[in-house]
């Protein structure tokens, strides 16, 4: 089976990964916990297409199309506001077409790779809040620059939500000792083109540096 015809098989599983994953945060109606849940799954499972020779057009664009939509039909059934909603769809996608180029350059350790950057993201995310072990861990200055390297935040704030504010940090990581001298929120005009030309620039250099082969 050339991977040409193994297209669908991996768009098939990557978007029940996904569909697995979401579904309960989609019945739920809450739009920035699956928000989070993409923000964690954006790059691994990007990193399993590309090693898989999913091509960029169109088969890899329709694996965050297919997350949007979740992400319409939850908010649609939500109370809380999403003022951005455009921030995320193109961090999301930046993220997963950085994934696809990781995935593109190094096909053999496409499992191990989508592993460790599944850790990586998950930490990165948990240290803000001492890793739920011990609240407000670290000084309001180091907690604010972890804030800054958490893919969650990057992709909620990216929404227009003020992610700092949320009743599960406000006490948790206390952050409401963050002021705007420590930090402001990232911005959906600014992150989202800006994460989406990143992805795009890595998957255009990870396709031209290896061609997809053919049986």
């Amino acid at each position: 089976m050339s991977r040409s015809s193994a297209a669908p098989r991996a768009l098939l599983s990557a978007s029940c990964a996904v569909a697995l994953g979401g579904l309960p945060l989609g019945v739920a109606a809450d739009p920035l916990a699956l928000l989070a849940w993409l923000a964690l799954a954006a790059v691994p499972l990007g990193i399993l297409c590309g090693a898989r020779g999913l091509a960029l057009w169109p088969w890899s664009a329709m694996v965050p199309a297919g997350w949007m939509i979740l992400f319409a039909l939850a908010s649609a059934f939500s109370e809380r506001a999403v003022p951005a909603p455009h921030g995320p769809a193109l961090v999301l996608c930046g993220a997963f077409l950085c994934g696809w180029a990781l995935g593109r350059g190094w096909p053999a350790a496409a499992w191990s790779s989508s592993g460790l950057a599944w850790a990586l993201l998950a930490l990165a995310s948990a240290l803000p809040m001492g890793l739920w072990i011990q609240d407000g861990a670290f000084p309001p200055a180091a907690t604010a620059r972890l804030f800054d390297l958490s893919p969650v935040t990057l992709v909620i704030e990216s929404a227009g939500v003020d992610w700092l504010r949320h009743p599960l940090l406000y006490e948790t990581a206390r952050t409401y000792d963050i002021g705007p001298e420590l930090r402001g929120p990232f911005r959906a005009n600014l992150a989202g083109p800006v994460c989406l030309l990143v992805g795009c620039l890595g998957a255009w250099l990870a396709a031209r540096a290896r061609p997809p082969s053919r049986a």
